[in-house]
């Protein structure tokens, strides 16, 4: 379900559905494909979108997604694709009954759909309608970037192989039926490009700002802040990265008294895993709304080393003015500046002394804040995706 606020995606969902909803009646089709808790909280800011139609899976695809979970599974998958171009799901029916109730007879002069995984979705609607397919992040790219982080075991490393070649072979198979492919950033425009075929445009992830930036806290404990669901490998990554080098890096430093705050799904268990017991690491698990932590935080800190497309919690800590301390993968596909809109660093040394500098030096975290918000009210705005949207 789109909404406002919670996770990169569901935010990225909400806002090209708020744009296309600004020009045009919209029939929202919501698939609850993982979690389908809150998938019936319509939130109240996307009262102009026309119909939202929440669809339960029936029984024979939470048997499919139980085999997904399986790596021996996906391979098979993997194989049977390149022989035949099936997607598993289209070769058991599902997605022809997904809404077909409700949405049966009905004809669209556009279906979008969101994300890869959702294309299959579309397909019983695209009589005499155009389809576009937002990518949100390339989703085999991502997975052989996740295969690759030091703590992966060798079999959740072949699993994530085998998704990103099931990924590319899907992406083969409907780009070729769209007409359109919605990327977050340049960088993912110029490696689609290379393949041809679908008209490729990017839509930048964006947030809204708050009117009045709130001012940098100056009192200690600083608070540097992560923000991320802990039940996604690159966030569990950041993290065990972020107390077991970058803490004790920092704690080597000569500056003011700090805390690091994790907000986000899972956070207390991670900890428990990851046997951290320093008070001044503290966990939040998921929140309602981020603001009041970033109102609270003296740095945002990005210790990414995974993922795909653009990273929405930078643009979130940028809009609120708190400067950010980024890996450059972590600020990938963004159009700012390291030194000016933020801190770059791909070590735990490089990123402990960002953050020191930062915690010692308020004037510094400020300039940075208040360039990083005036590049995210001017690039990354509702705005500027209204714009990018504008002729699709």
């Amino acid at each position: 379900m789109p909404g406002p606020t919670g996770k990169g995606v569901r935010m990225r969902a909400h806002a090209v559905l708020e744009a296309l909803a600004a020009l045009h009646a919209v029939t929202c089709l919501v698939v609850p494909l993982w979690d389908p808790r809150g998938a019936h909280d319509v939130p109240a800011e996307t009262s102009r979108i026309a119909e939202v139609v929440v669809a339960p899976p029936p029984a024979a695809y939470a048997v499919h997604r139980r085999l997904l979970a399986q790596a021996w599974y996906r391979r098979l998958a993997a194989r049977a694709a390149a022989r035949v171009a099936p997607w598993p799901l289209e070769s058991i029916g599902i997605p022809a009954t997904i809404g077909s109730r409700r949405l049966a007879g009905r004809r669209f002069r556009r279906v979008h759909a969101f994300r890869l995984c959702t294309a299959p979705f579309a397909a019983p609607f695209l009589v005499g309608a155009r389809l576009s397919i937002d990518l949100d992040d390339l989703e085999g790219d991502k997975q052989r970037r996740i295969a690759l982080l030091p703590a992966t075991a060798p079999a959740v490393r072949r699993a994530f192989e085998a998704d990103a070649v099931l990924s590319d072979l899907v992406l083969a198979r409907w780009r070729a039926r769209a007409d359109v492919l919605l990327v977050a950033s340049e960088q993912d425009r110029a490696r689609l490009e290379r393949a041809g075929g679908a008209r490729i445009l990017v839509a930048p992830n964006v947030v809204r700002a708050p009117a009045i930036a709130p001012p940098l806290p100056s009192a200690s404990p600083h608070r540097i802040l992560f923000v991320g669901g802990l039940d996604y490998a690159p966030n569990r990554d950041a993290v065990a990265w972020l107390v077991r080098e970058i803490v004790p890096a920092l704690a080597r430093h000569d500056a003011p008294s700090w805390e690091l705050h994790l907000v986000g799904t899972g956070g207390h268990s991670l900890l428990a895993e990851l046997g951290v017991h320093d008070a001044r690491v503290i966990a939040h698990d998921t929140v309602p709304d981020v603001t009041p932590h970033l109102a609270r935080a003296r740095a945002v800190v990005v210790p990414l080393r995974a993922g795909g497309g653009t990273r929405i919690k930078v643009l979130e800590a940028l809009a609120h003015a708190r400067p950010v301390v980024s890996t450059t993968l972590g600020a990938e596909g963004l159009e700012l500046q390291g030194g000016r809109h933020l801190l770059i660093g791909d070590d735990a040394a490089t990123i402990a002394g960002h953050l020191a500098t930062l915690l010692r030096d308020g004037d510094l975290a400020t300039r940075l804040g208040m360039a990083g918000r005036a590049r995210v009210a001017a690039a990354y705005s509702p705005e500027a995706l209204a714009r990018a949207l504008a002729d699709l």
